[in-house]
C-alpha cells in the first residue's frame, strides 16, 4: 500500500508531527517475518496512476499488522510518498490518493496481480474522517445492523468490505480497479 500526500493538501500541525514519527522507524512484514526498519533505508519505487514513479518510505500504521491478521499475507508494508496528486495533475484541488497493490492466488488457483486506487478529491482530512465515521456507524449500529458487541476492533475486521466500498463511493471517493501485468508497483 502507498499513501500519496500532495503538499497542496492542507494538513494540521498535529498530523504533520505524527507523520514524522510514522516515517522514522517503520513496522513491515517481509516473507512472513515482522521487521522494525529505519524507513530511510527501505525506499520503494511506486508507480503512480499517470505512469510516473516516485520514491516512498514505509510508515508505522496499524493497517500493517491488522491486514496481516485478516489476510495472513507474508508481505505487507504501507509507504508514504510526496508528489502531485491525481487531483492536482488534473488541474483541480489536491486529492488524497491511496494505491493498494495485491499479488496472490485466487480461490480457483490462478495467480493474479491487481491494483486498487482510491482517490478522495476532498483530501487527506476527509479521507481519514470518513474511515472513522464508518467505524462509528458500525459500532453503534447506525449502518442498519445491530450494534457491535463490546471489545477491541480493527477497522479491517469491523466494517464488511462491500459495505465500506459502497459507503466511501457515496462520499465521493473514486475507486479504480485494474489487473496488472509484470511486477506489482
Amino acid at each position: 500500500m502507498a499513501g500519496h500526500y500532495d503538499e497542496r493538501d492542507p494538513m494540521g500541525p498535529m498530523t504533520l508531527e505524527e507523520t514524522e514519527r510514522f516515517i522514522n522507524r517503520a513496522l513491515l512484514r517481509e516473507n512472513g517475518i515482522w521487521k522494525w526498519v529505519e524507513a530511510a533505508k527501505y525506499p520503494r519505487s511506486i508507480s503512480l496512476s499517470n505512469g510516473s514513479r516516485v520514491e516512498g518510505h514505509p510508515m508505522s500504521l496499524l493497517d500493517v499488522p491488522s491486514l496481516a491478521a485478516v489476510t495472513g499475507a507474508p508481505n505487507i508494508r504501507f509507504d508514504f510518498a510526496i508528489h502531485d496528486s491525481i487531483g492536482t495533475r488534473a488541474g483541480g484541488k489536491a486529492s488524497q490518493d491511496l494505491y493498494i497493490d495485491l499479488e496472490g492466488v485466487l480461490l480457483d488457483g490462478r495467480s493474479t496481480k491487481r491494483r486498487i486506487t482510491l482517490t478522495d478529491p476532498k483530501g487527506q482530512a476527509h479521507f481519514t474522517a470518513l474511515g472513522i465515521l464508518l467505524s462509528i456507524e458500525r459500532i453503534l449500529g447506525w449502518d442498519g445492523s445491530p450494534p457491535a458487541l463490546g471489545g477491541f476492533y480493527l477497522p479491517e475486521t469491523l466494517v464488511p468490505l462491500e459495505t465500506a466500498m459502497t459507503r466511501i463511493e457515496q462520499f465521493g471517493i473514486q475507486i479504480r480497479r485494474e489487473e496488472r501485468d509484470g511486477e506489482p508497483s
